[in-house]
Protein backbone atom coordinates (compact mmCIF):
# COMPACT_ATOMS: atom_id res chain seq x y z
CA UNK A 1 0.00 0.00 0.00
CA UNK A 2 1.79 3.29 -0.94
CA UNK A 3 1.57 5.95 1.50
CA UNK A 4 2.29 9.89 0.82
CA UNK A 5 3.47 10.49 4.10
CA UNK A 6 3.85 8.06 7.35
CA UNK A 7 3.35 10.32 10.89
CA UNK A 8 5.00 8.50 13.83
CA UNK A 9 3.18 9.50 16.91
CA UNK A 10 -0.54 9.63 17.29
CA UNK A 11 -0.84 11.96 19.72
CA UNK A 12 -2.07 16.25 19.57
CA UNK A 13 0.32 17.03 16.57
CA UNK A 14 0.60 13.66 14.74
CA UNK A 15 -3.47 13.56 14.42
CA UNK A 16 -3.04 16.97 13.67
CA UNK A 17 -1.02 16.44 10.98
CA UNK A 18 -2.47 13.90 9.75
CA UNK A 19 -5.38 16.03 9.13
CA UNK A 20 -3.89 18.60 7.38
CA UNK A 21 -2.24 15.79 4.90
CA UNK A 22 -5.55 14.66 4.98
CA UNK A 23 -7.54 17.64 3.60
CA UNK A 24 -5.02 18.19 0.81
CA UNK A 25 -5.75 14.89 -0.71
CA UNK A 26 -2.47 12.84 0.84
CA UNK A 27 -2.58 9.45 2.04
CA UNK A 28 -1.62 9.33 5.56
CA UNK A 29 -0.37 6.31 7.98
CA UNK A 30 -0.60 7.47 11.63
CA UNK A 31 1.64 4.79 14.02
CA UNK A 32 1.03 4.88 17.29
CA UNK A 33 2.44 2.63 19.92
CA UNK A 34 -0.30 2.91 22.26
CA UNK A 35 -3.40 0.92 22.67
CA UNK A 36 -5.30 4.33 21.22
CA UNK A 37 -4.29 6.98 19.67
CA UNK A 38 -4.47 10.45 21.34
CA UNK A 39 -4.00 9.36 24.79
CA UNK A 40 -2.01 11.84 26.19
CA UNK A 41 -4.51 14.08 25.28
CA UNK A 42 -6.78 12.26 28.04
CA UNK A 43 -4.63 13.62 30.76
CA UNK A 44 -4.93 17.29 29.58
CA UNK A 45 -6.55 19.96 31.88
CA UNK A 46 -7.16 17.58 34.71
CA UNK A 47 -9.13 14.94 32.01
CA UNK A 48 -11.07 18.23 31.17
CA UNK A 49 -8.75 19.38 28.35
CA UNK A 50 -7.79 23.17 27.81
CA UNK A 51 -6.99 23.02 23.85
CA UNK A 52 -6.00 26.62 23.96
CA UNK A 53 -5.68 30.18 25.14
CA UNK A 54 -6.77 33.68 23.26
CA UNK A 55 -3.81 35.22 25.94
CA UNK A 56 -0.81 34.73 23.97
CA UNK A 57 1.76 36.70 24.26
CA UNK A 58 5.84 35.71 23.60
CA UNK A 59 6.63 34.29 26.98
CA UNK A 60 4.21 31.69 26.78
CA UNK A 61 6.59 29.93 24.79
CA UNK A 62 10.31 28.89 25.75
CA UNK A 63 13.30 26.97 23.95
CA UNK A 64 15.51 27.28 21.42
CA UNK A 65 12.23 27.77 19.32
CA UNK A 66 10.10 30.02 20.98
CA UNK A 67 10.54 32.83 19.05
CA UNK A 68 9.58 30.84 15.92
CA UNK A 69 6.50 29.00 17.59
CA UNK A 70 5.19 32.33 18.15
CA UNK A 71 5.65 33.31 14.44
CA UNK A 72 4.13 30.47 13.35
CA UNK A 73 0.67 31.12 15.75
CA UNK A 74 0.27 33.98 13.04
CA UNK A 75 -0.86 30.97 10.91
CA UNK A 76 -2.53 28.94 12.85
CA UNK A 77 -3.26 31.03 16.23
CA UNK A 78 -6.15 30.04 18.79
CA UNK A 79 -8.36 31.28 16.84
CA UNK A 80 -8.22 28.90 13.81
CA UNK A 81 -7.66 26.67 16.73
CA UNK A 82 -11.17 27.44 18.01
CA UNK A 83 -12.98 27.39 14.63
CA UNK A 84 -11.02 23.89 13.78
CA UNK A 85 -12.77 21.98 16.67
CA UNK A 86 -15.83 23.55 16.50
CA UNK A 87 -15.87 22.68 12.75
CA UNK A 88 -15.47 18.94 13.60
CA UNK A 89 -18.24 19.59 16.70
CA UNK A 90 -16.58 20.85 20.00
CA UNK A 91 -18.28 23.31 21.52
CA UNK A 92 -16.35 25.65 23.27
CA UNK A 93 -16.45 26.57 26.48
CA UNK A 94 -14.12 29.84 27.49
CA UNK A 95 -13.05 30.87 31.49
CA UNK A 96 -10.45 33.55 31.59
CA UNK A 97 -8.95 33.28 28.16
CA UNK A 98 -8.83 29.53 29.11
CA UNK A 99 -10.53 27.12 26.23
CA UNK A 100 -12.01 23.87 27.19
CA UNK A 101 -14.79 21.30 25.22
CA UNK A 102 -18.46 22.23 26.71
CA UNK A 103 -18.44 18.53 27.35
CA UNK A 104 -15.27 19.22 29.80
CA UNK A 105 -14.12 15.29 28.52
CA UNK A 106 -10.72 15.45 26.98
CA UNK A 107 -11.72 12.28 25.19
CA UNK A 108 -13.87 14.46 23.28
CA UNK A 109 -11.09 16.64 21.70
CA UNK A 110 -8.84 13.19 20.95
CA UNK A 111 -12.32 11.37 19.21
CA UNK A 112 -13.35 13.80 17.15
CA UNK A 113 -9.34 14.23 15.31
CA UNK A 114 -9.65 10.37 15.53
CA UNK A 115 -12.66 10.72 13.38
CA UNK A 116 -11.91 13.46 11.31
CA UNK A 117 -7.81 11.67 10.33
CA UNK A 118 -10.61 8.41 9.47
CA UNK A 119 -13.04 10.89 7.14
CA UNK A 120 -9.76 12.99 5.01
CA UNK A 121 -8.46 9.06 4.29
CA UNK A 122 -6.24 8.55 6.72
CA UNK A 123 -5.48 4.96 8.46
CA UNK A 124 -4.55 4.59 12.37
CA UNK A 125 -2.49 1.77 13.37
CA UNK A 126 -1.90 1.40 17.15
CA UNK A 127 0.23 -0.88 19.31
CA UNK A 128 2.66 -0.30 16.64
CA UNK A 129 6.04 0.63 18.41
CA UNK A 130 8.57 2.16 15.75
CA UNK A 131 11.99 0.01 16.23
CA UNK A 132 14.05 1.94 13.54
CA UNK A 133 13.89 4.76 10.51
CA UNK A 134 16.00 5.09 8.01
CA UNK A 135 15.96 6.68 4.58
CA UNK A 136 16.53 4.56 1.78
CA UNK A 137 17.24 5.82 -2.44
CA UNK A 138 14.69 8.56 -1.78
CA UNK A 139 11.86 6.77 0.43
CA UNK A 140 11.51 5.98 3.99
CA UNK A 141 11.52 2.81 5.57
CA UNK A 142 10.06 2.51 9.07
CA UNK A 143 9.97 -0.71 10.70
CA UNK A 144 7.85 -1.79 13.15
CA UNK A 145 6.94 -4.11 15.74
CA UNK A 146 3.69 -5.00 17.33
CA UNK A 147 2.98 -4.39 20.93
CA UNK A 148 1.18 -7.27 22.85
CA UNK A 149 -1.92 -6.39 24.62
CA UNK A 150 -1.78 -8.09 28.51
CA UNK A 151 -4.49 -10.46 27.12
CA UNK A 152 -2.00 -11.34 24.18
CA UNK A 153 0.91 -11.54 26.83
CA UNK A 154 -1.51 -13.92 28.87
CA UNK A 155 -2.30 -15.89 25.91
CA UNK A 156 1.43 -16.59 25.04
CA UNK A 157 2.15 -17.63 28.53
CA UNK A 158 -0.32 -20.41 28.39
CA UNK A 159 0.91 -21.80 24.78
CA UNK A 160 4.63 -21.08 25.07
CA UNK A 161 7.24 -20.91 27.74
CA UNK A 162 9.10 -18.13 26.25
CA UNK A 163 6.78 -15.34 26.54
CA UNK A 164 7.40 -13.31 23.39
CA UNK A 165 7.04 -9.48 24.78
CA UNK A 166 6.47 -8.23 20.93
CA UNK A 167 4.69 -9.39 18.17
CA UNK A 168 4.86 -9.68 14.00
CA UNK A 169 7.17 -6.57 12.61
CA UNK A 170 6.27 -4.79 9.37
CA UNK A 171 8.16 -2.30 7.38
CA UNK A 172 6.12 0.73 5.58
CA UNK A 173 7.18 2.89 3.33
CA UNK A 174 6.78 6.62 2.31
CA UNK A 175 8.25 9.41 0.66
CA UNK A 176 7.64 11.57 3.52
CA UNK A 177 8.22 11.52 7.30
CA UNK A 178 6.79 13.01 10.17
CA UNK A 179 7.91 12.58 13.17
CA UNK A 180 5.61 13.67 16.20
CA UNK A 181 6.87 10.96 18.94
CA UNK A 182 6.49 13.63 21.63
CA UNK A 183 9.40 13.85 23.77
CA UNK A 184 10.09 12.19 27.31
CA UNK A 185 7.54 13.42 29.48
CA UNK A 186 4.52 10.95 30.80
CA UNK A 187 6.30 7.96 29.03
CA UNK A 188 3.19 5.79 30.22
CA UNK A 189 1.15 7.78 27.60
CA UNK A 190 3.56 6.89 25.09
CA UNK A 191 5.78 9.29 25.29
CA UNK A 192 9.44 7.32 25.98
CA UNK A 193 11.88 9.32 23.58
CA UNK A 194 12.18 7.34 20.79
CA UNK A 195 11.16 10.10 18.30
CA UNK A 196 14.80 12.02 19.24
CA UNK A 197 16.44 8.57 19.00
CA UNK A 198 15.61 8.31 15.51
CA UNK A 199 16.58 11.65 14.69
CA UNK A 200 19.33 12.12 16.74
CA UNK A 201 20.73 8.56 13.94
CA UNK A 202 19.53 10.98 11.00
CA UNK A 203 21.81 13.82 11.86
CA UNK A 204 19.88 15.72 13.86
CA UNK A 205 21.47 17.88 17.17
CA UNK A 206 19.29 17.58 20.21
CA UNK A 207 19.20 19.97 23.01
CA UNK A 208 19.61 18.51 26.53
CA UNK A 209 16.06 17.03 27.12
CA UNK A 210 15.05 18.15 31.04
CA UNK A 211 11.15 17.55 32.85
CA UNK A 212 9.21 20.82 32.47
CA UNK A 213 5.80 21.58 34.46
CA UNK A 214 6.73 19.08 36.96
CA UNK A 215 7.51 19.67 40.88
CA UNK A 216 10.14 20.24 42.66
CA UNK A 217 12.00 18.77 45.73
CA UNK A 218 13.67 20.23 48.63
CA UNK A 219 15.39 18.65 51.76
CA UNK A 220 14.14 20.58 54.84
CA UNK A 221 12.90 18.59 57.30
CA UNK A 222 9.81 20.60 58.31
CA UNK A 223 8.18 19.25 54.69
CA UNK A 224 6.53 16.17 56.45
CA UNK A 225 4.62 18.65 59.00
CA UNK A 226 3.57 20.84 56.49
CA UNK A 227 2.23 18.42 53.86
CA UNK A 228 -1.13 19.19 52.04
CA UNK A 229 -1.18 22.94 52.87
CA UNK A 230 -2.00 25.33 50.39
CA UNK A 231 -0.90 28.93 50.19
CA UNK A 232 -1.08 31.80 48.30
CA UNK A 233 2.50 33.27 48.07
CA UNK A 234 5.02 35.10 45.25
CA UNK A 235 7.71 32.71 44.56
CA UNK A 236 11.36 33.21 43.05
CA UNK A 237 14.04 31.11 41.81
CA UNK A 238 17.45 31.84 42.73
CA UNK A 239 20.52 29.58 40.66
CA UNK A 240 23.92 29.84 40.48
CA UNK A 241 26.94 29.22 42.59
CA UNK A 242 25.92 29.49 46.24
CA UNK A 243 27.37 32.86 47.03
CA UNK A 244 26.86 34.17 43.48
CA UNK A 245 22.63 33.37 43.27
CA UNK A 246 20.60 35.09 41.10
CA UNK A 247 17.05 35.57 40.43
CA UNK A 248 15.85 34.05 36.56
CA UNK A 249 12.21 33.65 37.49
CA UNK A 250 9.03 34.28 39.57
CA UNK A 251 5.45 33.11 39.98
CA UNK A 252 2.86 34.30 41.57
CA UNK A 253 -0.02 32.10 43.02
CA UNK A 254 -1.08 29.26 44.60
CA UNK A 255 1.25 26.80 45.87
CA UNK A 256 1.44 23.41 48.07
CA UNK A 257 3.74 21.76 50.75
CA UNK A 258 4.32 18.29 49.57
CA UNK A 259 6.17 15.56 51.98
CA UNK A 260 8.64 16.26 49.19
CA UNK A 261 8.77 19.40 48.08
CA UNK A 262 6.82 21.70 46.63
CA UNK A 263 4.53 21.69 44.34
CA UNK A 264 1.49 24.10 42.60
CA UNK A 265 1.12 25.48 39.26
CA UNK A 266 3.49 28.25 39.84
CA UNK A 267 6.00 25.62 40.89
CA UNK A 268 5.10 24.01 37.61
CA UNK A 269 5.99 26.97 35.69
CA UNK A 270 9.24 27.51 37.16
CA UNK A 271 10.38 24.09 37.28
CA UNK A 272 12.06 23.91 33.65
CA UNK A 273 14.68 26.80 35.10
CA UNK A 274 15.79 24.73 38.07
CA UNK A 275 16.02 21.45 35.73
CA UNK A 276 18.14 23.64 33.32
CA UNK A 277 20.19 24.69 36.72
CA UNK A 278 21.05 21.24 38.08
CA UNK A 279 22.38 20.13 34.55
CA UNK A 280 24.70 22.75 34.69
CA UNK A 281 25.44 21.88 37.80
CA UNK A 282 24.13 24.97 39.17
CA UNK A 283 22.90 25.03 42.70
CA UNK A 284 19.02 26.16 43.33
CA UNK A 285 16.86 27.50 46.26
CA UNK A 286 13.09 29.02 46.21
CA UNK A 287 12.35 31.99 47.96
CA UNK A 288 8.74 32.36 48.73
CA UNK A 289 6.91 35.91 49.91
CA UNK A 290 4.21 34.20 52.07
CA UNK A 291 2.05 37.62 52.11
CA UNK A 292 3.22 39.20 48.83
CA UNK A 293 0.61 42.17 49.39
CA UNK A 294 2.00 43.68 52.05
CA UNK A 295 5.15 45.79 52.14
CA UNK A 296 8.01 44.71 54.55
CA UNK A 297 7.53 47.73 56.63
CA UNK A 298 3.80 47.19 56.85
CA UNK A 299 4.27 43.50 58.01
CA UNK A 300 6.66 44.99 60.94
CA UNK A 301 4.16 46.89 61.98
CA UNK A 302 1.32 44.81 62.04
CA UNK A 303 3.47 42.31 63.70
CA UNK A 304 4.14 44.95 66.27
CA UNK A 305 0.47 45.38 67.23
CA UNK A 306 -0.37 41.64 67.17
CA UNK A 307 2.43 41.02 69.79
CA UNK A 308 1.99 44.40 71.59
CA UNK A 309 -0.25 47.48 71.22
CA UNK A 310 -3.53 46.40 72.47
CA UNK A 311 -4.04 45.41 76.10
CA UNK A 312 -6.09 41.93 75.49
CA UNK A 313 -2.86 40.82 73.74
CA UNK A 314 -0.24 40.65 76.57
CA UNK A 315 -2.34 37.28 77.60
CA UNK A 316 -1.47 35.69 74.36
CA UNK A 317 1.29 33.46 73.56
CA UNK A 318 3.34 33.31 69.98
CA UNK A 319 1.57 30.96 68.83
CA UNK A 320 -2.20 32.60 69.31
CA UNK A 321 -0.45 36.24 67.97
CA UNK A 322 -0.44 34.52 64.93
CA UNK A 323 -3.85 33.19 64.52
CA UNK A 324 -6.07 33.94 61.52
CA UNK A 325 -2.45 35.39 59.19
CA UNK A 326 -1.29 32.45 57.57
CA UNK A 327 -1.87 28.90 57.85
CA UNK A 328 -1.50 27.33 61.79
CA UNK A 329 1.29 24.83 60.45
CA UNK A 330 3.03 27.08 58.47
CA UNK A 331 2.66 29.26 61.42
CA UNK A 332 4.74 26.77 63.45
CA UNK A 333 7.08 26.42 61.18
CA UNK A 334 8.23 30.42 61.37
CA UNK A 335 8.11 30.93 64.97
CA UNK A 336 10.84 27.70 64.94
CA UNK A 337 12.68 29.05 62.06
CA UNK A 338 13.00 32.43 64.48
CA UNK A 339 13.61 30.26 67.59
CA UNK A 340 10.42 31.52 69.10
CA UNK A 341 8.89 29.35 71.62
CA UNK A 342 4.97 29.13 70.66
CA UNK A 343 3.86 29.15 74.21
CA UNK A 344 5.99 32.02 74.53
CA UNK A 345 3.98 34.71 76.47
CA UNK A 346 4.33 37.86 73.31
CA UNK A 347 5.53 40.03 76.76
CA UNK A 348 9.22 38.50 76.71
CA UNK A 349 9.23 38.59 72.69
CA UNK A 350 11.86 40.45 72.03
CA UNK A 351 11.38 43.85 68.74
CA UNK A 352 14.96 41.65 67.02
CA UNK A 353 12.83 38.59 66.92
CA UNK A 354 9.63 40.21 65.87
CA UNK A 355 11.97 41.25 63.06
CA UNK A 356 13.06 38.66 62.07
CA UNK A 357 9.87 36.48 62.09
CA UNK A 358 9.03 39.28 59.22
CA UNK A 359 11.78 38.38 57.18
CA UNK A 360 11.15 34.73 57.23
CA UNK A 361 7.88 35.48 56.02
CA UNK A 362 9.10 38.11 53.52
CA UNK A 363 11.97 35.36 52.82
CA UNK A 364 11.16 32.23 53.32
CA UNK A 365 13.52 30.03 51.64
CA UNK A 366 13.37 26.56 50.35
CA UNK A 367 16.64 24.53 49.14
CA UNK A 368 15.72 22.78 45.71
CA UNK A 369 17.36 19.56 45.46
CA UNK A 370 16.14 18.49 42.34
CA UNK A 371 12.91 18.21 40.07
CA UNK A 372 10.21 14.76 39.42
CA UNK A 373 11.56 12.95 36.91
CA UNK A 374 9.76 12.84 33.21
CA UNK A 375 7.48 10.39 34.68
CA UNK A 376 5.12 13.32 36.95
CA UNK A 377 6.30 15.78 34.38
CA UNK A 378 3.66 17.30 31.87
CA UNK A 379 6.02 18.41 28.97
CA UNK A 380 10.27 18.25 28.10
CA UNK A 381 11.79 20.95 27.32
CA UNK A 382 14.35 20.64 24.88
CA UNK A 383 14.47 18.50 21.88
CA UNK A 384 15.62 18.59 18.34
CA UNK A 385 17.91 22.01 17.50
CA UNK A 386 15.42 24.63 15.70
CA UNK A 387 18.31 26.02 13.84
CA UNK A 388 17.96 22.65 11.61
CA UNK A 389 14.39 22.98 10.63
CA UNK A 390 13.00 25.27 8.04
CA UNK A 391 10.94 27.30 9.39
CA UNK A 392 8.43 27.92 7.05
CA UNK A 393 7.38 24.29 6.93
CA UNK A 394 9.30 22.40 10.13
CA UNK A 395 11.12 20.29 7.44
CA UNK A 396 14.69 19.06 8.59
CA UNK A 397 17.75 21.10 6.89
CA UNK A 398 19.35 17.61 6.69
CA UNK A 399 17.06 15.48 5.60
CA UNK A 400 14.62 16.15 2.94
CA UNK A 401 11.29 14.83 3.34
CA UNK A 402 11.39 14.54 7.10
CA UNK A 403 9.63 16.72 8.92
CA UNK A 404 8.55 17.51 12.55
CA UNK A 405 5.89 18.59 14.38
CA UNK A 406 5.37 19.21 18.47
CA UNK A 407 7.06 18.38 21.94
CA UNK A 408 10.02 16.46 19.81
CA UNK A 409 10.89 20.27 18.82
CA UNK A 410 12.61 22.72 21.40
CA UNK A 411 9.93 24.62 22.11
CA UNK A 412 7.84 24.12 25.36
CA UNK A 413 4.98 26.20 26.80
CA UNK A 414 3.85 27.33 29.86
CA UNK A 415 0.12 26.36 31.97
CA UNK A 416 -2.24 26.82 29.93
CA UNK A 417 -3.00 25.24 27.20
CA UNK A 418 -0.06 26.38 25.02
CA UNK A 419 1.60 23.26 24.60
CA UNK A 420 -1.59 21.86 23.03
CA UNK A 421 -1.37 25.21 21.09
CA UNK A 422 1.98 24.25 19.86
CA UNK A 423 1.03 20.67 19.39
CA UNK A 424 -1.47 22.35 16.89
CA UNK A 425 0.27 24.87 15.36
CA UNK A 426 3.65 22.51 14.71
CA UNK A 427 0.89 19.73 13.11
CA UNK A 428 -0.69 22.07 11.04
CA UNK A 429 2.07 23.77 9.66
CA UNK A 430 4.23 20.06 8.81
CA UNK A 431 0.55 18.51 7.35
CA UNK A 432 -0.11 21.26 4.66
CA UNK A 433 3.98 20.79 4.20
CA UNK A 434 3.67 17.49 3.44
Amino acid sequence: MGYDVIIIGGGASGLMAAIAAGRRGRFALVLDQKERSGKKILATGNGKCNYTNHIQTPDCYRGGGKDLAFRLLKKFGWKETVDFFSELGILPKERDGYYYPNSEQAVSIAEVLRMEVLRTGGCIRCLERVRSLKKEKGEFLVETVHVLTKEEKGHQKIISKEIQQEGECRIYRAPKVILAAGGMASPAQGSDGSGLKFAKELGHTIVSPIPALTQMKAKEKFLNSLAGVRFFAKGTLFVGQPTLQKPITFEEGEFLFTSYGISGIPVLQMSRFAGSAFLNGLSVYLELDLLPKIEEEQLIKLLQKRFGGRKENSSKTAEEALVGLLHSKINLVLLKRCEIEEKCSVGNIKETQLLRLAKQIKHFNLIITDTNGFEQAQVMAGGIDIGEVKEETLESKIVEGLYFAGEILDVDGTCGGYNLQWAWTSGQIAGNAV
